[in-house]
């Protein structure tokens, strides 16, 4: 069976699309783009494979560099073709998540891990703003049984053990994240071997479909900080 992925390539136009279809159907509507999804790489702008992760220009981050100036963008047979110059009218605002951290050790210090997992594509563009997670939820109370004896890894008001940073991006480039909200917290068993994210340590939101499930579930990580940062816009 074909795969019903995109091409890496092609993430630059599908979001140009998805732009652009929205812009039609409501073209004087104040709006925020919020982009809760990233990629590890992909292919940089002029055809050599690029680590995304490390802050290098890519298809994706270029589509988005254009857009946000107010420019319009399409995929040509030879890559990204960017239709007129940029308008200070029609300037978009991107809200990007920093990608998250997916695993941790034993062992290790938490902000050492966000240090060696670097932002992902498209979160090293310069001109979107890009969002990393922090947290206030210091405390096991209210966790279940299950985690008696359990502690919070990130003490209250550090950043969030699933945020990742730009520290390992070139210097010249822009230090990423942005901005933090709140992404929730990671917990440690009292042997320090194992880490879980217990319902206490997380976002309560609503679920969906609406009818079909329960109204409320939990969310974390830079998502959930990326809809926040999207649900704070000037109105």
């Amino acid at each position: 069976m074909a795969s019903l992925q995109n091409a890496p390539d092609l993430y630059g136009a599908v979001t140009a699309a998805g732009t652009s279809r929205a812009e039609i159907q409501a073209p004087d509507r104040r709006r925020v783009y919020s982009l809760a999804v990233t990629a590890p790489a992909t292919t940089s702008p002029n055809g050599a494979a690029a680590v995304a992760a490390a802050g290098q220009p890519s298809y994706w981050s270029a589509s988005l560099e254009a857009l946000a100036a107010g420019r319009s963008v399409l995929a040509g047979e030879d890559g990204l073709v960017f239709l007129d110059d940029a308008d200070q009218d029609a300037q978009r605002l991107f809200v990007v998540s920093a990608g998250n951290v997916r695993s941790w050790h034993p062992g290790e210090q938490h902000l050492d891990r966000s240090d060696l997992e670097p932002a992902e594509d498209p979160a090293q563009a310069w001109n979107v703003l890009t969002v990393g997670a922090y947290t206030e939820l210091g405390s096991m109370t209210g966790a279940a049984a299950d985690f008696a004896g359990w502690t919070p890894w990130a003490p209250r008001g550090e950043l969030s053990p699933f945020s990742r940073t730009s520290m390992a991006f070139s210097r010249a480039w822009p230090v990423k994240p942005d901005v933090v909200l709140e992404g929730g917290n990671v917990a440690w068993s009292p042997d320090g071997t194992l880490f879980d994210t217990p319902l206490n340590l997380q976002l309560l939101t609503t679920n969906a479909p609406l009818g079909t499930t329960r109204l409320l579930t939990t969310t974390h990580a830079t998502i959930a900080a990326t809809a926040q940062a999207a649900a704070c816009r000037r109105r």
